[in-house]
C-alpha cells in the first residue's frame, strides 16, 4: 500500500515543531503516569521511540531477559481514518535498544497485567501480540496531544490534565 505524496506532505505540514522535554517535565510525567495502565508505553516514548513505533511494537520485539527492544515496524493512523502498518522506514529505523531497568520492570509488569486481562476476558480477548492494546486485547492507536507537562506542581492529580504532550495521551481501539 502506498500513501499519495500530496497526503503525506499535507500531514507533515500540519504538524508543528515541538521542543524536547526538559528534565523536570520528564520527572513529572514519570511521577504522574506511574499508576497508569499504559505506563510502560509512556516510558518507551520517553526513550525516543516514535508514536508509530510504540503502536507497532510486538511482544516478540521485546526481550525482557536481555533487556532489549527491537524496533522493526510501525503502525500509523493516516488522515485520522486509515491505519497503515509497515516495516521501519530505513536501516537506521530498524534498531535494537537497551531497556533501562525502570522500563524493563514496567514492561514486565504490563505483560502480567495483560495476561490477567486475557484470563478475565476469556475467548473474547483479541490476542494480537502487540504491546499497546486495551483491556480486551484490541490494538490501540495513539492520538497525540501537544501541551506542556505541568506535573505534580500543577496541583492536578489527573494525568490527562497535567501531562499531555508527545506521548500517547488519548487512545482508541482501531
Amino acid at each position: 500500500m502506498s500513501i499519495p505524496l500530496e497526503a503525506r506532505k499535507a500531514d507533515r505540514q500540519a504538524k508543528e515543531d515541538v521542543p524536547p522535554w526538559n528534565v523536570e517535565e520528564v520527572h513529572a510525567l514519570v511521577f504522574v503516569a506511574k499508576g497508569d495502565r499504559l505506563f510502560a508505553p509512556y516510558l518507551l516514548s520517553l526513550m525516543g521511540l516514535r508514536p508509530a513505533e510504540v503502536c507497532g511494537l510486538r511482544w516478540d520485539d521485546v526481550d525482557l531477559g536481555k533487556a532489549t527492544v527491537s524496533i522493526t515496524n510501525t503502525r500509523t493512523l493516516v488522515g485520522n481514518q486509515k491505519v497503515v502498518e509497515k516495516d521501519a522506514k530505513s536501516f537506521a529505523g530498524k534498531r535494537q535498544l537497551p531497556l533501562p531497568d525502570l522500563v524493563r520492570e514496567a514492561l514486565t509488569s504490563f505483560r502480567s497485567v495483560q495476561a490477567a486481562e486475557q484470563l478475565a476476558v476469556g475467548d473474547a480477548y483479541q490476542d494480537s501480540g502487540r504491546v499497546f492494546v486495551d483491556e480486551g486485547g484490541r490494538m490501540l492507536q495513539a492520538v497525540v496531544r501537544e501541551a506542556r507537562c505541568g506535573g505534580p506542581a500543577s496541583g492536578s492529580e489527573d494525568m490527562g490534565r497535567s501531562c499531555e504532550r508527545s506521548y500517547p495521551h488519548t487512545v482508541r481501539a482501531v
